[in-house]
């Protein structure tokens, strides 16, 4: 990745959901973040029912955390 002042092709990114093949996120490389600024930020936390989430996705979004949460990344969902 690169940031998207200095190199818009690979400083941008979309989000497409795999079961409905709809955009679902798009974003911006500002910067990159060292991972001791990361760990100081509370953990995030994904109220499924408020986003108007169908429970038939809950299994997927729990896998994603799972990885992220391999990986050192810790998302708390709440159903």
């Amino acid at each position: 990745f690169d940031p998207y002042p200095q190199n818009k092709n690979t400083g941008a990114f979309i989000l497409i959901d795999p079961i409905t093949n709809n955009t679902c996120a798009v974003g911006m490389i500002i910067d990159k973040v060292e991972r001791k600024d990361m760990q100081e930020l509370e953990i995030p936390e994904i109220n499924l029912s408020k986003l108007d989430i169908g429970s038939e996705h809950f299994t997927a979004i729990e896998k994603v955390a799972k990885e992220l949460d391999r990986q050192g990344i810790t998302v708390k969902i709440i159903q």
